[in-house]
């Protein structure tokens, strides 16, 4: 098997039934992933913020939730993914610090309300996800299966 690593804002693909997609560290950030069961396609983002207002015209357009899924979805279309024959699974979100009273510190939070929000303009709604807590989080998503798996700092891993 051969392990594809997913960095900051990055954006992967592929089709090859031995590869795993794997983003690890997850803590604020979002690991958004698509997979085409039917053309065994799939792709992961590493969205790190919410918005690219703060970067307009940003050179890794991964970085930012509003710029991410656009690109993850083009790509996606590009190589032959099906829209009818997929599904998107989120994990990650997590609230590494803790902020009693500034809930717009809380990066986690408003990155997955992002993601969603940028994926409801594509008719998409996650099929499932693993959001929240305040541990990090690896994801790995097996191409011959489509299945992916989430696992927390000092947890099991588990199929999301």
């Amino acid at each position: 098997m051969v392990s594809i690593s997913v960095s900051l804002a990055e954006i992967k693909f592929s089709r090859n039934q031995e590869d795993i997609i794997i983003v690890h560290g997850l803590g604020s950030c979002i690991g958004v992933v698509i997979y085409d069961y039917a053309n065994k396609l799939g792709g992961m983002a590493h969205v790190v913020l919410p918005d690219s207002s703060i970067q307009p015209n940003s050179p890794t357009p991964g970085r930012f939730a509003d710029t991410a899924i656009p690109v993850l979805m083009d790509q996606f279309k590009l190589l032959g993914g099906n829209l009818m024959n997929s599904f998107v699974k989120i994990a990650g979100g997590s609230n590494m610090f803790k902020y009693d009273r500034l809930a717009t510190l809380d990066i986690g939070r408003r990155n997955t309300e992002s993601v969603i929000d940028a994926l409801k303009k594509y008719n998409i709604v996650p099929l499932n996800k693993d959001v929240g807590g305040t541990s990090g989080r690896t994801v790995k998503l097996h191409i011959a299966t489509g299945k992916i798996y989430s696992r927390m700092i000092g947890m099991q891993e588990k199929e999301l």
